[in-house]
């Protein structure tokens, strides 16, 4: 099996629903890197930790993503995670100057 998650394709995240991308945004917060299984309850603690009742039903209920009981595989954390990295590879390779005289683009006013 592959290990290396810089290949994890940042489409996984992309493809989710806003409220599935805030729970994704959540575990990225209490979450150490690296880590792609969960358990019932880690799940339901950054939940709970965050005003939500349960772990969500698009983890816990998808036969998919059982690794074994009460353990669950979350690769679009790790997807997001890649996702975020090439939008600031794609930030550094412009280089200041091009984000100056882009935002300067922006704010000439038509005469």
């Amino acid at each position: 099996m592959n290990t290396d998650l810089t290949l994890v394709d940042p489409a996984l995240y992309t493809v989710l629903k806003k409220k599935q991308q805030d729970f994704i945004h959540l575990m990225d917060a209490a979450c150490p890197a690296g880590a792609t299984e969960f358990t019932r309850g880690d799940l339901k603690k950054i939940a709970n930790d965050n005003g939500i009742a349960w772990a969500p039903a698009w983890i816990v209920k998808d036969q998919s993503r059982v690794v074994k009981r009460g353990v669950y595989r979350v690769p679009e954390l790790q997807a997001c995670r890649n996702y975020n990295a090439d939008a600031a590879k794609d930030d550094a390779a412009l280089g200041v100057d091009d984000i100056i005289d882009a935002g300067m683009e922006k704010m000439t006013v038509p005469a």
